[in-house]
């Protein structure tokens, strides 16, 4: 039986979350909300990663906000280790305390509990956490680290998708719609001669982070695509050694007139 290594199952996590994350900043977030030429309201990534602990904690923005700068959303994944229904609960409920403090005001917050196993049967269900729209408490359990992303992945790119439909409807304009910025130019540009820049910089903010995390949808379906080709050549190639050396000493046995003892039995 294979042993499941819990330092491992954190550190891939962790790994895969500054991954898929960080790169925001500098493909997505300082190209609308820093680039030094029209907004300069994000100077730096606004995350904090805590391997000791197995927390992660990033901001990503939404909109302008003439007071607090920007607004953001919060994102918080904490991962523990199996507990009961109670415990979940309880994980979830201390990180609604924040790690660090970005230059603007939160108006949307997922928060997420991952872990390996649960000490329950059933399903443990997530929950808004605030009234306001936008604040969800989710629970993910899995063994693989892959399956684990790719939930928050798909958690993320409704968010947006939603974001987008609301920010489109409040325009007047109805759907359908499509979300890729380069693939709606006559709506988007429609959308920019009706309105200021800042609407086409949040319009853009919002399609390209859905389109972001579509892709890091896609990238984890290959990621395991590969490692179940990989696991499959491996298991092939034991058996292929196994079949392998036992010709050998049979040959062996034969040469040395030596009876080979099967297994479960005796010669």
């Amino acid at each position: 039986m294979k042993i499941f290594n819990y330092g491992t199952y954190v550190d891939q996590l962790l790994g895969m979350a500054n991954k898929s994350f960080s790169v925001m900043y500098q493909k997505i977030f300082k190209n609308h909300w820093h680039n030094n030429r029209f907004t300069a309201n994000m100077a730096r990534n606004y995350v904090h990663t805590d391997w000791q602990n197995g927390t992660y904690e990033i901001y990503m923005p939404t909109a302008p906000n003439p007071t607090y700068n920007l607004n953001y959303m919060r994102v918080a994944i904490k991962i523990v280790k199996p507990g009961t229904k109670e415990q979940l609960h309880q994980d979830a409920t201390e990180m609604h305390k924040p790690k660090i403090f970005p230059a603007g005001h939160v108006d949307s917050e997922l928060l997420i509990v991952i872990t390996p196993n649960q000490w329950h049967r059933g399903i443990i269900r997530g929950y808004k956490h605030h009234k306001q729209r936008g604040y969800l408490t989710a629970f993910i359990v899995t063994r693989i680290p892959e399956r684990a992303m790719k939930r928050i992945f798909c958690l993320l790119a409704t968010f947006y998708k939603h974001r987008t439909q609301q920010f489109l409807k409040s325009l007047g304009v109805e759907a359908p719609w499509k979300y890729d910025y380069k693939q709606f130019t006559s709506l988007y540009y429609t959308v920019v001669e009706r309105y200021s820049y800042v609407i086409r910089l949040m319009l853009k903010n919002f399609s390209d982070s859905y389109e972001w995390f579509k892709s890091c949808i896609k990238e984890v379906f290959r990621e395991v695509g590969v490692q179940n080709m990989v696991k499959a050549q491996i298991k092939e190639l034991r058996h292929k050694v196994w079949e392998d050396q036992v010709e050998i000493l049979q040959r062996v046995a034969v040469s040395l007139k030596i009876p080979l003892v099967k297994r479960g039995g005796g010669g």
